[in-house]
């Protein structure tokens, strides 16, 4: 009976591992059988074009908050902060928000970052 038992969970272990291996050849088939197709000339550029406003963007922000920092570091407490490139010049506007959603209570400090 001992060897019956063995031989037993032998089959399970081999079956087991037939099974395992059969689902990742069948997945790694699915993976090479959905090659992704190569980005355009046009969506290359129009990700880097993405890239350079986020990182004008971060500069800008990084820039104006250091400013209203030094210059009084309660003014930022609990204030958030928005920009936006006009004329090629970034526009930072800080402000705190009212108890209602999406209301600005005022725009306590704005700063140009060139």
């Amino acid at each position: 009976m001992t060897g019956g038992i063995r031989l037993a969970a032998t089959l399970r272990q081999a079956t087991a591992f037939l099974a395992a291996a059969a689902a990742v050849a069948m997945t790694a088939t699915a993976a090479m059988a959905q090659e992704a197709a190569r980005p355009t000339k046009e969506e290359l550029d129009a990700i880097t074009e993405r890239g350079r406003m986020l990182y004008e963007y971060d500069q800008a922000a990084w820039h104006a908050s250091d400013a209203v920092q030094t210059a009084n570091p309660s003014t930022v407490a609990g204030q958030r902060y928005i920009g936006k490139k006009e004329n090629g010049r970034w526009r930072v506007v800080f402000g705190k928000l009212n108890e209602e959603p999406g209301l600005t209570s005022g725009v306590s400090l704005l700063l140009e970052v060139l």
